[in-house]
């Protein structure tokens, strides 16, 4: 089944306005998933927004013991997910037929372009949402697409495989971003990490197109969670409703995030307006464990770019002060070294160590090139370069 609803008419308009202009074509020839609904699930079955890729949808899911597992093996043997496609696209289910319908097997998906011509593959699957990681090094990456080059970070367990817990908002940067490369992008891999390879975070100018609508910078960013690409496209806190902080973490309790880095802030600071304004840019590090509050369907509710420092459920909070983020200026990007930082982890409300066992707890770790990005506010330009990061617990 298909649904646009009024959520989506923002994305969808712009991505038939967009493949318009650029291709001077009527029929749309983008063939995407743009967002998965779920039917209702029993309260008992927690389970989070899917996870769009270009080649795959992912949707988490916390049925850790043989009860819930077995209740989520029942219900997805006739799951009926409704997709909201880019305009005009149609979808078919090409799983072969022994296992067609039965979300306990990858289900393959052919999404057709409006105009027919092209056609693109999605493999659709349920995962274990637990995540152990404590340490990143930032060298596991790919490219989303040939068309859209943004570089997407992912972490490998030896148990579960590829891991894709990393996201940005590259994905809302490629609307306006043309025919730019991978390196482009505000989000991308550097080859001089601290070790090996790194993360690299620029600010970017997203153009006339961009200043249109209001969003005239976009900050390299890279976050633990997911990033609701028709979220970003809607007006007032749109932008920041797009970043869903967080996974499901059965981590010890954390008591220091530690990573290496190095900054240069661009040379113009600007508000969304385009004022220029004296102040010099400044990146922005941090680090949430939460414990999700659950909706009316007992869902696991994310933090957001609104709360996610605020919310009355964070258990404990480790935020880069202004004198840490003076710390890593450089000079010179290409000569000068990374420097080592360690922010402590500030309770908030009681660690819950049986919470934790039993994946009830969230961990975000969020990195700007500007630190006023998702009120697109900074200096285009402004860099962040991140390597070797570690949470270090209690058990430690």
């Amino acid at each position: 089944m298909l649904r646009i609803s009024i959520k989506t008419a923002a994305i969808s308009l712009l991505c038939l306005f967009i493949s318009s202009c650029e291709r001077g074509e009527l029929l749309n020839s983008e063939a995407d998933i743009i967002e998965v609904i779920l039917p209702d699930m029993p309260d008992s079955l927690k389970v989070g927004d899917a996870r769009i890729t270009n080649t795959r949808v992912r949707v988490p899911h916390l049925a850790i013991t043989p009860g819930t597992e077995a209740e989520l093996s029942k219900r997805l043997k006739t799951l009926e997910p409704e997709f909201i496609l880019t305009p005009g696209a149609t979808i078919e289910n090409a799983t072969d037929p022994s296992t067609r319908g039965d979300f306990n097997y990858p289900q393959q998906y052919i999404v057709t372009s409006e105009d027919r011509q092209w056609k693109k593959h999605y493999e659709f699957t349920f995962f274990r949402n637990l995540f152990y990681k404590t340490e990143f090094s930032f060298e596991h990456f790919e490219t989303y697409s040939d068309t859209k080059p943004y570089y997407v970070f992912f972490e490998m367990d030896k148990d579960l495989g590829k891991q894709e817990v990393w996201s940005s908002g590259n994905a809302g940067f490629a609307i306006t971003a043309g025919n730019a490369a991978g390196d482009e992008y505000p989000t991308a891999m550097t080859s001089k990490g601290y070790v090996d390879n790194g993360a690299k975070l620029v600010t970017r100018s997203t153009g006339s197109l961009g200043a249109m609508m209001g969003k005239p910078i976009a900050a390299g960013n890279l976050f633990l969670g997911n990033f609701n690409l028709t979220d970003a496209m809607l007006p007032g806190n749109g932008a920041l409703k797009a970043t869903k902080f967080g996974v499901t973490t059965v981590m010890d309790e954390p008591k220091e995030l530690t990573f290496w880095a190095k900054y240069v802030a661009g040379p113009e600071y600007k508000d969304a307006s385009g004022n220029v304004l004296e102040i010099t840019d400044r990146p922005e590090i941090y680090a949430v464990l939460y414990e999700p509050k659950l909706d009316a369907k007992g869902t696991p509710i994310q933090l957001d770019g609104t709360n996610i420092k605020t919310a009355d459920n964070i258990i404990a909070i480790a935020d880069m002060t202004a004198e840490q983020a003076e710390s890593i200026r450089v000079n010179d990007l290409g000569k000068d070294t990374y420097k080592q930082v360690t922010i402590p982890f500030e309770s908030k409300l009681p660690f819950d160590a049986t919470k934790q066992v039993n994946g009830k707890y969230n961990i975000a770790i969020v990195f700007s090139s500007s630190a006023k990005g998702a009120s697109f506010e900074g200096a285009v330009g402004s860099t962040l370069l991140i390597d070797e990061v570690k949470i270090i617990t209690a058990n430690d």
